[in-house]
């Protein structure tokens, strides 16, 4: 009885050996396939003259997202099908960022005026004028990321220069400060289609 358990032990750990013989380093038949690496082009996204150029999102249609620094200033734009839209900035405005987009076209961003102060922003469309997310009181503020559904997240600062991490709903209007893990300041960076926020 104990010879049968162990012979047939190892009649099928001998079939586990011979089913899968180790490679031969020295036969390249024997070598595993490696995956192939993906390849890449480069492609310009001309955006004219400018000092400083820059694509801070993509979205699932490949649609670009970034802003360039100009000879009149900053401006936000949006890339699709190889062509450039500058967005629409409101009246009193000398610039403006863009820095996410949604898979439906949405862009989250800041417009910029005069005083290095900066108001976050939401755009619908790419031809849409922006709308502006409230502030609490700070002069620096933006929206980095936004989903299909019009969730917004990015940092507002306060009075005295704390930041704060947000959630804005375009859809509703609703502001939501997301507090901090007892620091001073937070910030908002990403959002998925789920509606959670990453940041710091």
């Amino acid at each position: 009885m104990r010879l049968s358990i162990v012979s047939t032990g190892l009649f099928v750990l001998a079939l586990g050996c011979t089913s899968e013989p180790a490679a031969d380093p020295r036969n390249p038949s024997d070598t595993p396939a490696r995956a192939p690496r993906p390849s890449y082009t480069i492609e310009d996204i001309s955006t004219g003259p400018a000092d400083d150029s820059y694509a801070w999102s993509i979205n699932s249609a490949s649609q670009v997202a970034g802003w360039s620094s100009t000879i009149t200033g900053q401006r936000g734009w949006v890339w699709i099908l190889r062509t450039v839209t500058w967005l629409p900035m409101p009246r009193g405005a000398i610039g403006s960022h863009a820095w996410g987009i949604s898979s439906e076209g949405q862009i989250a961003g800041s417009i910029l005026y005069s005083g290095s102060t900066s108001t976050a922003a939401f755009w619908a469309t790419r031809s849409s004028s922006p709308r502006l997310i409230p502030t609490i009181g700070g002069s620096v503020n933006y929206a980095l990321a936004v989903n299909a559904s019009g969730r917004v997240a990015g940092m507002v600062m306060d009075a005295t220069g704390a930041r704060q991490a947000f959630v804005w709903e375009a859809g509703t209007g609703s502001f939501t400060l997301l507090g901090t893990l007892g620091g001073a300041n937070s910030e908002a960076i990403d959002v998925n289609e789920a509606g959670t926020v990453t940041g710091c």
